[in-house]
């Protein structure tokens, strides 16, 4: 649960600049999806924007989406660091796109001040599933590492 936000132009803010980010990311995904593979420039788009919704959402305490965030971004680094990888387009269009519709919801009740976030334990684990399929075995060390690091990061700051 984040915290009642008393700035409410960051907050608008924040909105705002995800809307945008979550349109550009819809338009990338379904651009990739034709061609049954993203492109390199796709990857790194996705990438990007990915990185973007993670930074801001953690800045302004909302955990489940940049969890949720970071998920898709470690899906998206192993494929562009491996452009070998053989993995399903559609699949990860749809988890992709189901992760927009959970983040545009949260947008939804921030906007009607709603700061209660939901639960995306359960697509956090879809996501963290594709990457193992998509590596192998080797995933869940990934995701095992990357807890490790958030804990370590949170501890930090």
């Amino acid at each position: 649960m984040s915290e009642f936000l008393s700035n409410e132009p960051m907050l608008d803010m924040f909105v705002f600049e995800t809307a945008q980010n979550i349109e550009q990311l819809e338009k990338t995904i379904l651009d990739g999806e034709k061609t049954s593979r993203f492109s390199k420039t796709e990857i790194d788009e996705i990438f990007r924007i990915m990185h973007t919704i993670k930074g801001s959402s953690a800045m302004m305490s909302f955990k489940g989406i940049s969890s949720l965030s970071h998920r898709i971004e470690d899906l998206f680094f192993y494929i562009r660091e491996n452009p070998e990888t053989d993995y399903d387009c559609s699949v990860v269009t749809d988890l992709i796109l189901e992760s927009v519709d959970f983040i545009s919801g949260e947008l939804e009740n921030m906007k009607n001040g709603i700061f209660n976030e939901s639960d995306s334990t359960w697509l956090e684990e879809k996501l963290c599933k594709t990457l193992r399929t998509v590596k192998g075995s080797d995933a869940a060390v990934l995701a095992t590492e990357d807890e490790e690091t958030a804990q370590a990061n949170d501890e930090a700051a």
